[in-house]
C-alpha cells in the first residue's frame, strides 16, 4: 500500500508470488528432427527421426524413475510439463503427455517465432540496448539474448509460483536464459552457457 515506484512494486509483487519448496526443475531441448521445406521456403514441416521418438521415450521413462526416487517431498513431487506451442514441442513431449499434466505457451518457442520479438525486414534486435548483451545473436533468427528475458519474463514469475517440479522443453537459447537465472548467473554470460 506505500510502495510507490516501479522497482518496489516489481519487488512487492515477486515476493507475494514467490513459493519456497523443494522441487526439481529439468531444462530439456527438442526431440531430433528433419526438418522439410516447402517450395516457397517460407513454410516448413518437422518430424521427430527414430533417433527422435526414442529420445522422447526416454526422457518420459527418466522422468518417471525421478519422480518414483522423490521421496516424499510434498507438492513437489507432481510434476508439471511446460513447452511450446510449435508441433515439434507437442511430438517431443508425447510420452510425458500420457504421464503428467502439459501447460504450453508460445513463450518458450525458437527464437523469432513469437509474435512482436522479431523484426523480420530489418533483423534488428528489439529490446533495448546493452551493447554487452545484445552482440549475442542466434542465427539466422537475429533475436537477441535481452529480447529472449524480455519474453521469458512472466515464465519465470509463473514457475517461481509454481510448487510442483517442472520439465520445461524449449529453445537452447531459453534454456540458457532459465539456467542463468536459478543459477545466479549474471544474464550477460547466458549466451556462453555451454548446455
Amino acid at each position: 500500500r506505500n510502495c510507490r515506484g516501479y522497482l518496489p512494486s516489481q519487488v512487492a509483487f515477486f515476493l507475494q508470488n514467490i513459493h519456497i519448496e523443494h522441487r526439481k526443475i529439468w531444462l530439456c531441448g527438442c526431440a531430433e528432427s528433419t526438418v522439410e521445406f516447402s517450395e516457397s521456403g517460407e513454410d516448413w514441416t518437422e518430424d521427430l527421426t527414430e533417433e527422435g521418438r526414442r529420445f522422447s521415450i526416454t526422457v518420459a521413462k527418466y522422468i518417471k524413475s525421478e519422480q518414483e526416487n522423490f521421496g516424499d517431498y510434498g507438492p513437489g513431487k507432481d510434476i508439471l510439463v511446460l513447452a511450446g506451442t510449435e508441433p515439434l514441442y507437442k511430438e517431443s513431449i508425447a510420452h510425458l503427455q500420457m504421464l503428467y499434466p502439459v501447460a504450453t505457451t508460445p513463450l518458450l518457442n525458437d527464437l523469432g517465432r513469437t509474435e512482436g520479438f522479431y523484426n523480420g525486414s530489418s533483423g534488428q534486435c528489439l529490446g533495448k540496448s546493452n551493447q554487452a548483451f545484445d552482440v549475442c545473436y542466434e542465427e539466422p533468427i537475429k533475436e537477441c539474448y535481452s529480447d529472449v528475458v524480455q519474453r521469458i519474463r512472466p515464465i519465470i514469475i509463473e514457475l517461481e509460483r509454481q510448487k510442483r517440479s517442472l520439465v520445461i522443453v524449449c529453445h537452447v537459447a531459453v534454456q540458457r536464459c532459465l539456467y542463468a537465472y536459478y543459477m545466479g548467473m549474471p544474464l550477460q554470460v547466458a549466451s556462453c552457457i555451454e548446455l
